[in-house]
């Protein structure tokens, strides 16, 4: 089993044995995002379906060396899957390829793009900075109760420039693919209205069956407001309340 297919469940590796009659006539799809975006979430969702085989990130810097083995990596995904299986995909973060390589994905004009994204980008940051803290990058509803996360500062000199640095990946990504099978899910609209976007998905992945948000078992890991999570949040708000992100801090 390839490390980055550990999450697979056991109904998956049971349509990969060798008594299934292998295929590749399947959808290829990736899903493409920034990390703290509710990729998990929504990879836990789409691994409800019979129909979907999902692996994890499978280009990151601790299933390869940056730069290497794509296309060993690309055809081990997009090997023959199972009778049952009619989708395939990943997921794949910014940061995860260089400009060749996204090039070299953006050339399978066959392959669907899923772009995860988060409106309030000043969270995606908050919530790296605390997972890079804390080292805990997902929370399960089994897991009981866990302490509320440690409030953090943010260097404020840098803060604007990281979030347009995220909004240039994200048109970025919107131009790479605009020839490709394309649509694109926000983060706020998953937690809020669950099952009418899951289901867009499945759908835009042409496929069948429900997935029900209730059987997903991560959890978000901060609620409380910016301004209670943030140390230096005066700090933050004087360099963002003149820009187009000043919406941010009210969230």
């Amino acid at each position: 089993m390839n490390r980055w297919r550990s999450c697979a469940s056991s109904r998956t590796l049971l349509t990969q044995s060798a008594k299934s009659k292998n295929h590749q006539k399947y959808t290829r799809f990736a899903i493409v995002g920034h990390a703290r975006t509710g990729s998990n979430f929504l990879f836990e969702a789409l691994d409800q379906l019979d129909t979907v085989q999902m692996n994890h990130e499978v280009y990151a810097h601790h299933n390869r060396d940056f730069g290497e083995n794509f296309e060993g990596i690309w055809n081990t995904v997009f090997s023959p899957a199972g009778a049952g299986i009619r989708a395939v995909g990943f997921k794949v973060f910014y940061y995860h390829l260089s400009a060749g390589e996204w090039s070299r994905l953006a050339r399978d004009r066959e392959l669907k793009v899923v772009h995860l994204l988060r409106r309030n980008r000043l969270r995606t940051l908050l919530s790296l900075e605390l997972a890079h803290r804390s080292d805990v990058w997902s929370v399960k509803y089994s897991d009981g109760d866990t302490p509320e996360p440690e409030t953090i500062s943010i260097d404020a000199a840098a803060v604007l420039g990281r979030l347009e640095h995220i909004a240039e990946m994200e048109l970025a990504t919107r131009n790479r693919f605009s020839q490709h099978a394309y649509m694109e899910i926000f983060y706020e609209d998953m937690i809020r209205r669950g099952e009418t976007e899951l289901a867009r998905v499945v759908s835009f992945l042409g496929q069948y069956g429900q997935v029900d948000p209730e059987r997903i078992s991560i959890r978000k890991q901060n609620v409380r407001s910016l301004a209670d999570t943030i140390e230096n949040f005066n700090e933050v708000a004087a360099v963002l309340q003149s820009t187009t992100y000043a919406d941010y801090l009210h969230d």
